[in-house]
């Protein structure tokens, strides 16, 4: 104990000393500082702390599960306009689905009706190019029969049925291919008819009448060469006593004439009188040549028969170019110029008729259309 006083005897001393009063203790009990007190203090402080965290861990839970019950909350509003919307959209998109259905059999049909008439419009239009070339193809072959009619000229006549034909080529159906069969049987007849040499005709009947110039009389051309002469030389005046005695001989022979009784006779032919005869041969020649071009079968005969007789009448039938002439006319005359008419009556009806078809179809189809579209 007297160690223990002593540090407090110190400080009292130094507080002395110092001037200063020393400070009175209350006057309290010791604390005791044993294991068990400290144990409890130990125990109560970690209860505390115990208690606190669990009052924490409280509010935190419940701020927790309000937190959540919230986000629950609006998660499930969320959903509930997310599901409305859903709703809303799938509504929007069957009434869009039903729209675009109708819509899209709208647009199917309109595009039936766009390609039915584009069909109807091109098979018009194929009618129409049909018609004209059907009807182009008739013009051909009503000419091919006019001039087998009215003319001989068979080459003209198979031109214009092979022209009709080719127009036809561009129309593959069976109809139109019988018509190109009647067609090609008339071409066939035109073609085995016996064909008359015109142009050779006309060379021989030319050349006939250059021959006429040349043919002789039947009385000698020489007397009547000679008398002309001894007229053109009487007009002449005689130079020499030779010259007057052949002219008084000449006078003599005109004084005395000699006539034979055993034949007919014949009175000299003047010059012009033998062109007007040649002449008139000529143009017994020329009307042949017109019944040639015109196929005239009988001016033809009576034309030629006129100019051999005329030919026999007045020339030498024993000279070699008389004769030779008027066999060449006997020859001509066995040309028969009337020949078999080949009618073209067969491909023309058939043409018309098919016409008549396709129009009573073309109406038809226009009307079923019209019914169609009505509906």
């Amino acid at each position: 104990m007297a160690n223990s006083n002593e540090p407090q005897q110190k400080k009292n001393e130094t507080d002395h000393q110092s001037g200063k009063k020393p400070k009175q203790k209350a006057s309290a009990s010791p604390i005791r500082k044993d294991p068990i007190h400290l144990l409890s203090l130990l125990s109560l402080l970690i209860a505390i702390i115990a208690i606190a965290t669990a009052i924490y861990v409280l509010q935190v839970n419940k701020q927790l599960h309000q937190d959540f019950d919230q986000q629950k909350n609006t998660m499930d509003t969320r959903l509930s306009k997310l599901r409305t919307q859903q709703s809303s959209i799938q509504d929007h998109l069957k009434a869009t689905g039903k729209s675009l259905k109708q819509a899209k059999e709208e647009i199917k049909e309109r595009m039936d009706n766009v390609n039915q008439q584009f069909k109807l419009t091109m098979e018009q239009q194929l009618y129409e190019n049909q018609d004209w070339m059907l009807l182009k193809a008739r013009y051909y072959i009503e000419l091919a029969q006019i001039n087998a009619h009215w003319s001989d000229n068979v080459s003209t006549t198979v031109a214009l049925l092979k022209q009709a034909d080719m127009i036809l080529s561009h129309i593959n159906t069976s109809e139109v291919f019988n018509i190109r069969q009647a067609i090609a049987r008339e071409i066939a007849q035109l073609k085995s008819k016996p064909k008359i040499d015109v142009a050779g005709l006309l060379s021989q009947l030319d050349a006939a009448q250059q021959t006429v110039r040349k043919l002789p009389l039947a009385l000698t051309e020489k007397k009547l060469t000679e008398a002309t002469n001894h007229q053109n030389a009487s007009n002449e005046t005689p130079r020499t006593w030779r010259k007057r005695l052949q002219d008084s001989v000449s006078l003599l022979e005109k004084l005395v004439v000699i006539r034979r009784h055993d034949e007919d006779i014949k009175p000299l032919l003047s010059p012009l009188y033998v062109a007007v005869i040649k002449e008139t041969i000529r143009l017994n020649l020329q009307e042949v040549q017109w019944a040639v071009l015109n196929n005239n079968h009988q001016v033809y005969q009576i034309a030629l028969n006129q100019a051999i007789e005329n030919i026999k009448r007045h020339f030498d039938t024993s000279a070699t170019i008389t004769s030779h002439l008027i066999q060449q006319l006997n020859q001509l005359k066995n040309i028969n110029l009337n020949q078999k008419t080949i009618n073209i009556n067969e491909s023309l009806p058939l043409l018309n008729n098919f016409i008549a078809h396709k129009k009573d179809t073309k109406v038809n189809s226009q009307t079923d259309s019209r019914g169609e579209s009505s509906q």
